[in-house]
């Protein structure tokens, strides 16, 4: 059984790394043989969580037990840190979390 940690980096200058990063995710989420995924929107991709699609998106993944976070260092840099923290994606420092996963045995796969 495996344990997959999804980082998203591509954000609206993407748009098929996005579908592709997040389709994967999906995917994993529901395949009996993995144990735990986790999604991670990280650089541009935190900006995705403006848009009310993304927001919708993210939460099913936390509907289905997908541990779900967005990076608040981006937020700020971006300046959206208080409309994110508005919404249902938990916005933190994610730098010790994506450590703290890879020693879970988390394997990553970046988009």
């Amino acid at each position: 059984m495996g344990k997959i940690l999804v980082l998203l980096n591509a954000g609206k200058e993407d748009p098929t790394r996005v579908r592709s990063g997040l389709g994967f995710a999906g995917v994993a989420s529901q395949r009996p043989d993995v144990d735990k995924v986790a999604l991670i929107f990280f650089g541009n991709a935190v900006e995705l969580l403006t848009d009310p699609e993304y927001v919708g998106t993210a939460e099913k993944f936390i509907e289905r037990g997908v541990l779900t976070l967005a990076c608040q260092a981006h937020a700020e840099q971006k300046q959206i840190k208080d409309q994110l923290s508005q919404g249902p994606v938990t916005l933190k420092y994610v730098g010790e979390d994506i450590v703290r996963l890879i020693n879970e045995g988390y394997q990553v796969v970046s988009f």
